[in-house]
């Protein structure tokens, strides 16, 4: 199985009055272009993204919706996982995961700080920092199902190198 791991692209940022909450931040301009090159990127290396899971928060779910509007057909199905939303459970996801087709692609839409820990809990080293900037994305690939320490990390890429 194949992974990509895809941070949220870039969103609004809290308002000082408070009245936007977290999960409520949209995207920035930046953002949605951000999330049109993951689509444009992924579809210039031929890469077969068989599911698409999103977290239900809002830049998240933009994120996805973005991604899949600018992919040609046929365009993958969205599933929407409350394990991936920015206190996630790694290994309720990996349960999830593990139920897919172990030679699927699948890209999960996610948020920073969980992406990163869940990232280097897959490749087995969970001392590493993996830099996933907004709108990056990092690919994992698997002999077979996804697992704690099974993965092997074999691309990390910032925004900036993606497609324009």
């Amino acid at each position: 199985m194949n992974i990509y791991l895809i941070r949220s692209a870039e969103a609004s940022p809290l308002d000082e009055k408070g009245e936007l909450q977290d999960d409520q931040r949209p995207l920035t301009e930046a953002g949605q272009a951000q999330a049109e090159r993951l689509a444009i990127t992924l579809q210039h290396h031929n890469v077969p993204v068989n599911l698409v899971v999103s977290s239900p928060v809002l830049r998240a779910r933009q994120t996805a919706d973005l991604l899949l509007e600018n992919w040609s057909s046929p365009v993958p199905p969205l599933q929407v996982n409350e394990y991936l939303s920015p206190d996630g459970k790694a290994k309720k996801l990996t349960w999830f995961l593990q139920d897919q087709d172990p030679t699927a692609t699948i890209a999960l839409i996610g948020h920073g700080d969980f992406l990163i820990n869940y990232a280097a809990w897959l490749i087995g080293d969970e001392d590493a920092y993996i830099r996933l900037a907004k709108g990056g994305l990092a690919r994992i690939t698997f002999k077979d199902v996804p697992c704690k320490g099974g993965g092997a990390l074999v691309c990390l890429l910032p925004p900036e190198w993606l497609a324009e």
